[in-house]
């Protein structure tokens, strides 16, 4: 699904891997985070309005409310790369994304 965190780490790890094709990069991973924000939006909408799920409400809560943070955790790398206007990137550090 688009917007998921997963794609939002992978655009990081393209920026952090290829610093000069960082506008799209960026732009790419701001879209991922909308994205995923509505996404969990409806979650806990459907949460709210779901009398029974197979897993636990606090647990779902909490996983999807993880998975917001990493995006938003995301979003704020790409916009630091872009605001301090990074050249080059280390090795560690794009190690660091993969992870």
């Amino acid at each position: 699904m688009p917007g998921t965190s997963s794609d939002g780490t992978r655009e990081l790890v393209a920026l952090m891997s290829n610093v000069a094709d960082g506008q799209s990069r960026i732009y790419n991973i701001e879209s991922c985070e909308k994205r995923g924000d509505k996404v969990a939006r409806e979650v806990i909408e459907l949460l709210h309005k779901t009398f029974i799920t197979p897993i636990d409400r606090e647990d779902i809560h909490q996983l999807i409310t993880r998975m917001d943070d990493i995006l938003d955790l995301t979003e704020d790398v790409a916009q630091s790369i872009y605001l301090y206007d990074l050249r080059t990137i280390t090795p560690e550090a794009v190690r660091l994304a993969e992870i």
